[in-house]
């Protein structure tokens, strides 16, 4: 005589695992795609942390840019004494510091073919963007800080060549 009771027994047991794993299955999936989604918008406020940091890094840029444009319509002589280099040196610095975090946005390139004797930060090429603010702290160092002789010629060139590399690089890649 067969045992009915058993084998209804098995068959709901079986049932039972039977759901349970479909319904483990589908959390588990319901919980990989909502971990997928988080990461998903981990990245995206990332990314837009990232471009914040660059529109402010690039707006300070800019506005040390203009700064130094504006600083060659002074005359030096009618300043206290020291006040106009002060004024451009402050600006060298400033500007210096922004080329060196401007690398976080920028880094250079090649780092193998090139440089490989400097240190990690400064190996490779730089970036077309920063070689522009090189070049302007190059003729902000040629201000003269004694006489406004000579200072309208550093208004054009790589101060407006820098603006727009940076405003360029920064709509690019918003």
């Amino acid at each position: 005589m067969p045992n009915y009771e058993f084998s209804y027994v098995t068959t709901i047991i079986s049932a039972i695992s039977a759901v349970v794993a479909t319904l483990s299955a589908w959390i588990s999936s319901r919980n990989f795609l909502l971990s997928k989604s988080k990461h998903r918008l981990e990245f995206f406020e990332w990314r837009e942390r990232y471009f914040d940091d660059m529109q402010k890094w690039a707006e300070g840029t800019l506005e040390l840019l203009s700064e130094s444009v504006h600083l060659c319509d002074i005359d030096p002589k009618r300043l206290d004494d020291g006040d106009f280099f002060n004024k451009r040196h402050g600006l060298l610095i400033k500007l210096s510091a922004k080329i060196d975090t401007g690398r976080w946005f920028f880094p250079n390139y090649n780092h193998d073919e090139h440089g490989i004797e400097k240190e990690s930060a400064f190996r490779g090429y730089r970036r077309e963007v920063l070689d522009d603010l090189v070049d302007a702290y190059k003729l902000i160092e040629k201000i003269n800080y004694v006489s406004q002789a000579g200072n309208k010629q550093f208004t054009t060139g790589h101060f407006f060549k820098g603006c727009r590399e940076v405003s360029e690089r920064v709509d690019f890649l918003q």
